[in-house]
């Protein structure tokens, strides 16, 4: 059966990269006794294939990834889930989990994402980010595979934005293009914003959604 497990990681664990968190959940199954489907060859690993990893320092509320575990039956996940929870370390919890029968890897389903960003700025500069996202064309500094740096207009990733004034600075709802065709890390609009002469004082990202084709 492949099971699919949506679960959060919060500030506690925000620092904590991708590799690591592989191989945190690579134990805590090991730990519960739950046995995956392995990959084939001479070094055999456990198959958990991720929807789309946050960047370190990104919280989370919403992140997937899909096991295939033999010999078990519906009415068993919610106990698998259950023992996944009281030995995953603070900062991880697993919200559902649930059968799905694609044949395609979640890591093909992803489509976009949705994030919070909370960002401390002062007055004068919060017209600027209404500004900024008004603009037809938004540029970033990225590198090239050949390790060369160039211009790229970021404007076609971003499918919303909505901004929200708050107390010492704003709110940025903002969904974006994301996945193995399209992808744009939320950290870019942080360069985009910086790039505009807006001077940012803190702030603090989290991952809100991830949306699936159907």
């Amino acid at each position: 059966m492949k099971v699919r497990f949506k679960y959060e990681k919060n500030e506690q664990v925000k620092y904590v990269g991708h590799l690591d968190v592989m191989s945190m959940f690579d134990r805590v199954f090991r730990r519960c006794d739950i046995k995956l489907k392995f990959s084939q060859g001479f070094t055999q690993r456990s198959q958990i294939i991720f929807a789309l990893p946050s960047s370190v320092g990104v919280i989370s509320k919403c992140e997937y990834f899909e096991v295939e575990i033999p010999q078990i039956q519906q009415k068993d996940i919610q106990c698998i889930v259950e023992k996944l929870n009281k030995n995953l370390p603070n900062g991880f919890f697993i919200i559902d989990a649930y059968e799905v029968s694609e044949v395609s890897s979640i890591m093909s389903l992803v489509e976009s994402a949705k994030y919070e960003m909370h960002i401390k700025l002062s007055e004068q500069d919060i017209p600027k980010v209404n500004n900024l996202f008004n603009e037809e064309k938004i540029f970033v500094k990225r590198l090239a595979k050949n390790g060369i740096e160039y211009d790229m207009n970021i404007r076609p990733y971003i499918i919303d934005a909505n901004i929200e004034k708050k107390e010492q600075g704003v709110i940025i709802y903002i969904q974006l293009k994301s996945g193995s065709k399209e992808n744009l890390k939320p950290d870019y609009i942080i360069q985009a914003l910086q790039n505009y002469s807006i001077n940012i004082i803190d702030y603090q990202i989290i991952k809100t959604n991830v949306l699936l084709s159907k």
